[in-house]
């Protein structure tokens, strides 16, 4: 799967998001460019970041081989770790966060 195909499946969840307005401000303000990453040897999309503003201890990231979101946290060393979500909707992702 291609970036260009994972965007506009990101831009078709954008458009139908359902979140209160400060988690949706959150999205909005952590959103990011999606960036490929490994993660346990697969690839996936990170599509928000923390900014140093309202951080989570998670990021979102996208499997562009099935389109579902997981969640993706990094330790206080630094190493990334996979958090299996399985979900095919980006606001039930941030709500779960």
């Amino acid at each position: 799967m291609n970036l260009n195909k994972v965007i506009s499946f990101l831009e078709k969840q954008e458009a139908c998001l359902e979140l209160p307005d400060s988690m949706k401000e959150w999205y909005l303000s952590h959103k990011i460019n999606p960036k490929e990453i490994s993660l346990e040897g697969k690839t996936y999309y990170l599509i928000t970041d923390n900014n140093g503003t309202n951080d989570s201890s998670y990021r979102i990231i996208i499997d562009p081989k099935d389109m579902l979101f997981h969640l993706e946290a990094t330790d206080v060393q630094g190493a990334c770790h996979f958090l299996w979500m399985d979900s095919d909707s980006l606001s039930d992702v941030i709500l779960n966060m």
